[in-house]
């Protein structure tokens, strides 16, 4: 209830608010080996991200749903995106909504996908 009448206060959208928490070191660094778009107003949409950091594969399927945030690194700032701009090969900085499911490959929601993109 409160967080609406900041909204409606600040005229801001989630996103921007949720952009200006400090968000702390990511929870899984990698890059999209997969992509299941699925129908995100239906189920999750699902990402397959690998690291491999010391020589060592870590492989996570991230289900993305309607309120994860996305966005695409630009510079210093972050450009808001959709799970539509996150392309196979994208170098993503992941954090979670709870723990990380353990196995491999693990599994775990996002609750913000950071796109890096060099060139």
């Amino acid at each position: 209830m409160i967080a609406c009448f900041v909204l409606f206060l600040t005229n801001c959208s989630p996103s921007v608010i949720y952009q200006s928490r400090d968000w702390g070191d990511p929870d899984f660094l990698g890059f999209v080996t997969a992509i299941d778009p699925g129908s995100i107003e239906v189920y999750p949409s699902k990402i397959v991200v690998e690291s491999h950091a010391d020589k060592v594969v870590s492989r996570i399927i991230v289900q993305v749903k309607r309120n994860t945030l996305v966005f695409i690194q630009d510079d210093s700032k972050e450009i808001p995106a959709s799970i539509k701009d996150i392309k196979n090969k994208d170098r993503v900085w992941i954090w979670f909504t709870g723990p990380q499911k353990k196995g491999f490959p693990g599994k775990a929601t996002a609750e913000k996908i950071l796109i890096i993109r060099i060139e």
